[in-house]
């Protein structure tokens, strides 16, 4: 990436899949939400939602330098057959905003013995946050003109 290139915000909607390091495995899709936190200007938080019985999990731990990015998931309510621990996510935004490529990893324990999971993921831009902000002040101002008349 050049220094001209200017560096793009994660904040807004993605939609890609996960892949499990074993080739048996099919992806899995998810869409991804990732909005700003309140008290920390650098960092992020947000929703996943799977195509998996876990389905709904929580962003936390999100931080952007540049166009890397690192995030942690928990699901809200883990299914009896997944892990419920958290997984950490690692990835490099394209130059031009639209993709973003790494990987991620779970470590958790089973039959006593500390075991890991890691595969690969991916995901492209459905909209940016300033998308959405612009969206809501147009229709704020079109609601606002609607009642003048």
């Amino acid at each position: 990436m050049s220094d001209a290139t200017p560096d793009h915000s994660i904040l807004g909607g993605w939609l890609g899949p996960y892949y499990y390091r074993s080739r048996h495995k099919m992806p899995v899709r998810f869409e991804a939400t990732f909005s700003p936190l309140r008290d920390d200007a650098t960092g992020f938080g947000g929703t996943i939602l799977d195509d998996l019985p876990s389905g709904e999990a929580v962003v936390t731990h999100g931080q952007q330098t540049g166009p890397n990015v690192r995030f942690t998931k928990t699901y809200r309510e883990p299914t009896a057959g997944s892990e419920g621990a958290p997984i950490h996510y690692l990835g490099t935004m394209s130059d031009d905003g639209k993709l973003v490529t790494g990987s991620w990893e779970l470590h958790f324990r089973r039959q006593g013995k500390l075991r890991r999971m890691k595969g690969k993921w991916d995901a492209r831009r459905l909209w940016e946050e300033a998308e959405e902000e612009q969206a809501e002040s147009t229709g704020q101002a079109l609601s606002i003109q609607l009642l003048v008349r």
